[in-house]
Order: C-alpha cells, then sequence, then structure tokens
C-alpha cells in the first residue's frame, strides 16, 4: 500500500468514496479525511488493513455491509459480476488469511493499481497520473486542520485564501425600480397611464436598494486553538482581499485588531506581519473579556451595528460563563447576526456541553464547523448569503 502523500492513493480514496456514494452510503468529508489519515499509518500490502480501516472510517452501519463489499470489490480488487458476486469476491480476498475481525491476510495488490471504475483497462501508472494535482486538492478540502502535515497546511492555506467570500448585503433607505413589489411607484404608473391615454393601468414597483453589510471577524488564539488559528487568520485575509467593509479582531487575553495589516496583495508578508503583531499568541483566553472589549473597542464598536460577526472559538472560557452568556446578549442586541465557527463541531459527537459554549449559544444564530477547508467554505456561503438579519 501506497503512502497517504503518494499520487496513486490520492485518486483511489476520493473515488472509492464517489463510487459508495454513487452505490447509496452516504460518506461525509470528515469520514474520508479520518480514513486517509488511518491509511497513511497502515502496514503496507495489506488490503484486509484498507478494508476495515474503511469500514471502521466510514461508519459502515448494519444492513450496508454487502453495499461497501461490493464496491470494495468492484474498485479494489477488479471483481466482475453482479454486486452479490462482487461482495464475495470481496470477502474471500480479505479472509483468506484468517477468520473472525482479524485483519491478517496475505499480501494482496497494492492500493496505487486499483482499477478505475467503468475503465478497466487503463493501466495504473496512467489513473495515477490523470487527475491526481485535482483529487489531491479534494483531499484537502475535506482533511481536518489538525491532522495535516506542515506541507499539507501551506496547501490547505492557499485553498482558504481562495475562498469567495462575497459581501452580505442589507436593505438600503433608497429605491430603485425592481420586481420585489415591496412598494407602488407612483410616478411611473402615472407616467404609463399617460402614455395609453389611461385605457390601461399597469402599475410600476420599486424595490430596496441593496446596500453591502459590514463583517467583524473574531478570532481566538489561544493555546487550544493553536491547530486552527492560522487556517482563520488566512479566511480574513480572504475576507479583506475580497473588499468587503470587513474587519478582523485577534483575541487570546487581549484584542489585537489586524485589519490594515491584512489589506496588501502579498499575502506571505501581510499574514507574517499580522502573526508577528499579536503578543498573545498561543496564551490563554477570556472570551467574555474579548465580547465586551469588541463592544468598546475604538474603529469596531460603530461598525458592530447591523454586521455580521462571526466568532472563531472553541467556546472553552477560562472566566466565568455566565458573563460570557451577559455580553453575547449585547453583542446580539448590537448586530445582525452571530455566526459560531467551533472546530470541534465537525465531530458528529461534539455537544456543546462546555460553560462558556452553553452559555453563549441561545445569543448565536449559526453554530457551523471550521476543521477543513470545506467547513470554511460554507462559512464563507452562509457570510455572502445573508440579505437580512435579525434587523
Amino acid at each position: 500500500m501506497t503512502e497517504a502523500g503518494e499520487p496513486g492513493l490520492t485518486p483511489a480514496l476520493v473515488g472509492f468514496a464517489r463510487l459508495l456514494r454513487r452505490r447509496g452510503l452516504r460518506t461525509s468529508p470528515a469520514q474520508v479525511g479520518r480514513l486517509q489519515a488511518a491509511v497513511g499509518v497502515l502496514p503496507p500490502e495489506r488490503i484486509a488493513h484498507l478494508y476495515w480501516a474503511g469500514r471502521a472510517c466510514l461508519t459502515v452501519g448494519p444492513g450496508t455491509e454487502g453495499i461497501y463489499d461490493a464496491a470494495f470489490g468492484e474498485y479494489f480488487l477488479g471483481a466482475e459480476g453482479s454486486a452479490a458476486e462482487q461482495a464475495a469476491a470481496c470477502r474471500r480476498s480479505v479472509r483468506a488469511g484468517g477468520s473472525g475481525d482479524q485483519p491478517d491476510p496475505p499480501a494482496a495488490a497494492p492500493l496505487d493499481v486499483a482499477r478505475e471504475p467503468g475503465n478497466p483497462d487503463r493501466r495504473p501508472a496512467e489513473q495515477a497520473q490523470v487527475g491526481s494535482t485535482a483529487s489531491a486538492a479534494e483531499v484537502l478540502r475535506m482533511a481536518p486542520f489538525a491532522t495535516c502535515t506542515p506541507e499539507e497546511l501551506d496547501t490547505a492555506a492557499a485553498l482558504v485564501r481562495r475562498l469567495r467570500v462575497r459581501p452580505p448585503e442589507r436593505p438600503g433607505r433608497r429605491w430603485e425600480p425592481g420586481r420585489r413589489r415591496q412598494s407602488m411607484d407612483l410616478r411611473a404608473t402615472a407616467r404609463r397611464a399617460i402614455k395609453t391615454q389611461a385605457d390601461m393601468l399597469i402599475p410600476a414597483w420599486r424595490q430596496r436598494q441593496l446596500r453591502p453589510r459590514r463583517v467583524v471577524l473574531l478570532i481566538d488564539i489561544s493555546r487550544s486553538m493553536a491547530p486552527y488559528s492560522r487556517m482563520y487568520l488566512h479566511f480574513g485575509y480572504a475576507l479583506v482581499a475580497a473588499r468587503a467593509d470587513a474587519h478582523v479582531v485577534c483575541f487570546g487575553t487581549q484584542l489585537t485588531v489586524v485589519t490594515w495589516l491584512l489589506r496588501s496583495r502579498k499575502s506571505a508578508r501581510s499574514l507574517e506581519r499580522a502573526a508577528v503583531s499579536v503578543l498573545d499568541w498561543n496564551g490563554g483566553t477570556r472570551i467574555a473579556e474579548a465580547v465586551a472589549g469588541l463592544l468598546s473597542l475604538r474603529g469596531v464598536r460603530g461598525a458592530l451595528r447591523g454586521a455580521v460577526v462571526v466568532i472563531c472559538s472553541d467556546g472553552l472560557e477560562q472566566g466565568d460563563p455566565a458573563g460570557l452568556g451577559r455580553q453575547m446578549r449585547k453583542l446580539a442586541r448590537t448586530c445582525a447576526e452571530i455566526i459560531w465557527v467551533n472546530p470541534l463541531a465537525g465531530d458528529e459527537r461534539y455537544q456543546p456541553l462546555a460553560g462558556g459554549m452553553r452559555a453563549a449559544l441561545p445569543s448565536v444564530d449559526r453554530l457551523m464547523p471550521g476543521h477543513t477547508v470545506a467547513a470554511l467554505g460554507e462559512v464563507a456561503a452562509a457570510i455572502s448569503g445573508r440579505t437580512a438579519g435579525r434587523r
């Protein structure tokens, strides 16, 4: 079996996940990321290790084993025939070297020679070469930041900086001709009536002009957020690069505004300067004091009114959770919407039981995961898709 970073493994795992989805098995990006991390540490040349890792990481439940076996046999072992024959061939190959659930069969075909579904005649070298770059980017989009190597984190950071973050919009005070029928344009209606000598009355409508809404990004840079803080800073760079009326603030034990440092076309230099300017990086965290300071921070306080506030934190409050709840209620009365990005929410078993997260949750409009590039893309879509919030 190849290593997790070799080009033969990446298209094989992505193609296998696509085949499972076509067969009706739900495979989430987080599950595929866990399978990629597990395969990287498995002993080589053992197809049964891959089989049992896939069943564990993809959470194959009761009643779906046959679908999984048939897909595995077709994709990795080249089994032909009906689905039942493919599943039987898969089970024979996996259990050839032992019995029960012990994954100890003899060496099978390496993973990098897996045949592509629908084109069994393609040579393995051609399959590994075609689409390897695109497949690697797709796997990195689904890989959790905490499991990535430094080289993969650099590639993921480049993907985060290229995210499309369209500024949110809000209804303005001025009117314009439109089809939403928010108000009748009496002057335009009268002009139409004059043209037809009032024989035909066709009403003209107008609508509110859409104005850009401000975005305030609050990033937790404490020690517990170490695997994610720099990625969120890259997300702030993408937000500022979208020419949105955005403010990026980092907090640990104090607030540091880094918006002006991110307004540069040279991303590497601007991000390095922003990281160096934050003096309490990888320190403690006081979320309640950070939210209270944000409400009174000069230059940001006025931008909060009617804005979309995005808080990137795991919610592990070191202070009084009740104080965080009070400050979040004040913030909710000021802004239009609060989106809380919690990297721990990427786990399906996560529940907001921590004191700080539980106290802040009633004032949060959306709780979203932020542990992968794909999850940050969903956050960007949530920010861009708002035309009106609570206000």
